[in-house]
This record gives C-alpha cells, structure tokens and sequence, in this order.
C-alpha cells in the first residue's frame, strides 16, 4: 500500500522534517491511505536493537498504543497532508 500524500510505502517508518512526529508503521497500514503520525518520543517506546548513528535512542515502528493493544487510535495521530 502507497501513501495519497507522499506515494511512499505506508507499512514503513518515517519522520517529520522537525523530526518531532512519526509515523507508526501499523496505524499507517491499518488506515490505508496515508500515513499516520504522532508526537516523537512521547508516542513510541525505544529499544537498543533500533538504535541507528541518526537515531541511537532506538525508536520503535509503531506507537505505544499499538504495542500494548494492536489495535491503533487513530483520532490521535496526523494525517501525511497534516505534516511538514
């Protein structure tokens, strides 16, 4: 599935240009149109195998609340259009 907004794959990470949003791999797929972001870090765990030189904290892919449940809320997060 393709992002409308952006025409980039919607089961994969991305970041606000700030880089204070992400979009959560599964809510963004659960949507099915464009990718859904929330607020960085305050949205998504961290775990030292993610940790990459850009991000060493370790972000996760998708938000906290589809780690704990699967089943993603998605009148929390910002549509793709919604993001700078």
């Amino acid at each position: 599935m393709i992002c409308s907004h952006c025409g980039r794959p919607l089961r994969k990470q991305y970041w606000s240009n700030d880089e204070r949003w992400k979009a959560c791999a599964n809510c963004s797929g659960v949507n099915g149109s464009e990718h859904v972001f929330y607020r960085y870090p305050d949205d998504f765990g961290t775990t030292p195998p993610r940790a990459t030189d850009r991000h060493p904290e370790g972000p996760q892919n998708y938000c906290s609340a589809c780690r704990a449940s699967r089943r993603p809320d998605l009148t929390r997060g910002r549509l793709c259009g919604q993001i700078d």
